[in-house]
């Protein structure tokens, strides 16, 4: 003070000084290889700084959004450089900026594996199966059959075609496969499969196990009627007894035979 002597007061205080963090952003997305279409999740967070955060987001195809988990699907294949820009309640305002890439490929069709063109014979089975796999492993895919024939199979849940045509379809037939995912839009594919169906041979056996008669030329084939093997069995076992009758038969004459020369020998003797 001014008195004189002077007198002199001291007091202390405590001061606490905090530093704030900066600020600092992240984004991660669900894929970071996509199709044209799908559906890509992102989610955005922050730290430091002074909240509450505020965020915007560049898809990179010209499209934005705000929040923190936006949704994004991409009409055009290519590779998107997604911006987030957080900004902070602070005054001044700050901001933070974080940055990833998502490559987009072009929707593809499923692919579809058929066996190859068949030929068979009438009476006979003809079974083949029939598969497609999708490029997404997330897309389930359908399969369906057009132009079957009467009578004929086609199980879709597992792509098992069965058919046993008649004496009466013989002839070449086209069947058409699809397979379609359940893409938006859908994408599919389509392929012909062809089918020959021949005159089973005469003889042939009707189940489509063991063969019938002989490729090869026939010259009395058209001219006695088609016998089962077990006709055939029953007609040799009647002629092999006919043989052995006949056989006995000779074999009693010529002992009667002999029989009668003897008495008759005697008889001149006698004489």
């Amino acid at each position: 003070d001014s008195s004189s002597p002077r007198q002199t007061a001291t007091s202390s205080r405590f001061l606490t000084v905090s530093t704030t963090p900066p600020l600092s952003a992240t984004i991660t997305a669900s894929t970071s290889s996509a199709q044209v279409g799908q559906t890509v999740s992102f989610t955005a967070s922050a730290t430091g700084g002074t909240t509450p955060y505020s965020y915007a987001i560049s898809f990179g195809d010209g499209a934005t959004g705000t929040g923190r988990t936006p949704t994004h699907a991409y009409s055009t294949a290519g590779s998107y450089t997604i911006t987030l820009t957080v900004t902070d309640s602070g005054s001044p305002r700050a901001n933070s900026l974080a940055s990833i890439t998502v490559n987009v490929q072009a929707l593809l069709p499923p692919a579809l594996a058929l066996p190859g063109n068949r030929t068979g014979v009438s009476g006979s089975w003809i079974n083949f199966t029939v598969t497609a796999t999708s490029p997404n492993p997330a897309r389930t895919v359908t399969l369906s059959a057009s132009q079957l024939p009467a009578g004929a199979i086609f199980d879709s849940s597992i792509g098992v075609f069965s058919w046993k045509p008649g004496a009466s379809e013989t002839g070449y037939y086209t069947i058409t496969f699809t397979a379609t995912d359940d893409s938006s839009p859908p994408m599919s594919s389509t392929s012909p499969m062809g089918i020959q169906v021949n005159q089973a041979a005469p003889g042939g056996s009707g189940g489509g196990g063991s063969g019938g008669a002989s490729n090869g030329g026939c010259f009395l084939c058209g001219t006695f009627p088609v016998i089962s093997k077990t006709m055939w069995l029953l007609i040799v076992g009647g002629l092999l007894g006919l043989v052995t009758s006949l056989a006995l038969l000779t074999i009693k004459a010529r002992a009667s035979l002999e029989h009668t020369k003897r008495r008759l020998n005697r008889m001149t003797r006698d004489d």
